[in-house]
């Protein structure tokens, strides 16, 4: 373990089992229910944590944190001790998060078996836009034999398309108005995945459903909110 100490890997930058040292960050935490095949995980909620003062290093991003947890109450725990005199918190995953006033860009879960959706359309958003692009190049050790194995550098493209009717969305007792984004990744020589994402002005993404590289199903459907003005 280290401070701040993360891997960079060309447009993805992330890292395991890591630690962050900025405890007075602006926070923002939502637990999902992780809906998938026991043979991807055993967990049942992840847990996304915002921190919205803190940027990822030599980026603009802003720093996020994911956690997998059996249940809720342990995802609810604080993730915070005391080492050295210095407060600090241990997280599974640490990436980073893009927002502007007309878009929303975020590192999908990517710990373990979720590796997997390195080869899936990245939750993304544009306000003005009824159709995007998006390429990301990735190496060699983001494949696996469960899945698909390669050698150097691979490039996907992901081309995503915004429906024009809002779907509707239940968060504990209030019904949110989102929109559906729908997207379809093509990797040369790979094949192609699916990627179904609702998005919130307020929530963010709160429905993410991918169908990956080996035709499995992996949902992370937002219910509970901490640390917002109106937490459930």
């Amino acid at each position: 373990m280290c401070f701040l100490s993360f891997t960079f890997l060309l447009i993805n930058i992330f890292s395991f089992g890591q630690v962050i040292n900025d405890s007075k960050a602006d926070k923002t935490i939502r637990l999902y229910e992780i809906i998938t095949d026991s043979s991807i995980s055993e967990n049942k909620i992840l847990r996304l944590e915002i921190f919205g003062n803190s940027k990822m290093l030599m980026t603009t991003q802003t720093a996020i944190s994911y956690d997998y947890c059996k249940s809720i109450d342990e995802c609810e725990r604080s993730f915070e001790k005391l080492e050295n005199g210095k407060v600090i918190q241990i997280h599974d995953e640490i990436t980073g998060l893009i927002t502007k006033s007309d878009l929303t860009w975020i590192h999908p879960p990517r710990f373990e078996s979720f590796r997997i959706l390195e080869l899936n359309a990245f939750p993304y958003y544009k306000k003005n836009s009824k159709t995007w692009i998006k390429s990301i190049t990735f190496g060699s050790e983001w494949g696996n034999e469960k899945w698909v194995t390669w050698e150097g550098f691979k490039t996907s493209t992901s081309n995503y398309t915004k429906s024009e009717t809002p779907v509707e969305f239940i968060l504990g007792d209030k019904k949110i108005e989102c929109i559906e984004i729908q997207a379809t990744t093509t990797i040369p020589n790979i094949g192609k995945t699916n990627s179904v994402f609702h998005y919130n002005e307020k929530y963010g993404f709160v429905r993410m459903i991918f169908t990956t590289i080996n035709d499995k199903n992996i949902e992370f459907k937002l219910i509970k909110t901490l640390n917002d003005s109106d937490s459930n």
